[in-house]
């Protein structure tokens, strides 16, 4: 060990400099003389060397600052979300799209909470916790027995619930909705969640076992940002003598949709999504949605992990192939 850091060792010890004399009162006086030569006599001078510290401590606080800053920075995504569609928590471009609700209802002692959603122009998930008295404990696949989502206007849509990783030995459980509808989401829109019921299929006769009876019911605004990014295309397509048109394909992040006009087209689906690296993803790899009516037609793929809008070279739908990105 060094010198140094046996003297700041010993620092605290009495016995430190026991071998030292005690300085005269004269000695005490001449080295304070000493001392206080070595002080500048001019004012600048000392203003200066203030500045000079003051400048060095902003300076210091400045990087740490800075660096801390770089340290802490994540995602404001809830880590179910993170975990679920693979995205790293420095990667902070979802959180747009993302919404804390943190909404409770509760009836008969099982609480319902909405905890967050994230969502584009046509998709929205919804983190569900469902909490039951202490004394019940919840089973693996535990569900409701009807469950409704209803949007302000109407419109076809298709939906479903995922269980998200637990030990269900617990009377704790989460769910991931996912929900994707034709109509346009838009920050005006109000949400709402109906449920009766909640309990398990059993497997002696595959009929529901309510846990615990009652009606829960959730509604909120929809406030996040729409990441959507739309392509007019106006393509026309011919299947069996007819004419169709496709108008548009939007593309995000969570999820790529595609419109048409016309009376018919079979092949109105999107098969395959290609990556500028070469990449290509199988549609069918996702879960996808269809719906039409007279003279529309409305076609959907949700990502179960997120997609790089901007590193997407084309999108086929049927046989037609669309650039995206060039």
């Amino acid at each position: 060990m060094s010198k140094i850091h046996e003297i700041i060792n010993k620092s605290s010890n009495d016995d430190l400099l026991d071998n030292e004399k005690n300085l005269s009162y004269d000695e005490k006086q001449r080295i304070l003389n000493m001392t206080l030569n070595k002080i500048p006599t001019k004012k600048s001078s000392v203003v200066n060397k203030k500045k000079l510290v003051i400048g060095l401590l902003v300076a210091t606080m400045m990087i740490s600052t800075i660096a801390m800053a770089k340290e802490y920075i994540s995602s404001n995504l809830d880590n179910d979300f993170l975990n679920f569609f693979g995205i790293n928590k420095d990667d902070t471009r979802l959180d747009p799209a993302g919404e804390y609700v943190n909404k409770t209802t509760s009836d008969n002692g099982l609480d319902v909470t909405v905890r967050q959603t994230l969502g584009d122009e046509h998709t929205i998930h919804i983190i569900l916790d469902v909490v039951a008295p202490n004394n019940v404990k919840i089973p693996q696949y535990a569900h409701f027995n009807d469950a409704y989502i209803n949007l302000a206007k109407d419109g076809s849509a298709g939906w479903g619930f995922e269980y998200l990783d637990d030990d269900f030995n617990d009377n704790k459980a989460s769910y991931l909705i996912s929900y994707n509808t034709e109509v346009k989401l838009t920050n005006k829109n109000n949400i709402s969640l109906s449920f009766e019921d909640f309990g398990y299929y059993s497997d002696d006769n595959d009929e529901f076992v309510p846990l615990i009876k009652g009606k829960w019911s959730l509604s909120w605004d929809l406030k996040y940002e729409n990441l959507t990014k739309t392509i007019k295309v106006n393509h026309f397509v011919k299947e069996n003598k007819y004419m169709s048109i496709i108008t548009s394909i939007k593309v995000s992040p969570l999820s790529i949709s595609a419109n048409l006009i016309g009376m018919s087209y079979d092949n109105f689906y999107i098969s395959k999504i290609t990556m500028k690296d070469g990449t290509v993803y199988d549609a069918n790899e996702f879960n996808g949605s269809s719906s039409s009516s007279f003279l529309k037609g409305y076609t959907s793929v949700e990502f179960n992990k997120v997609i790089d809008v901007d590193n997407i070279k084309s999108i086929t739908i049927g046989n037609e192939v669309f650039e995206i990105n060039k």
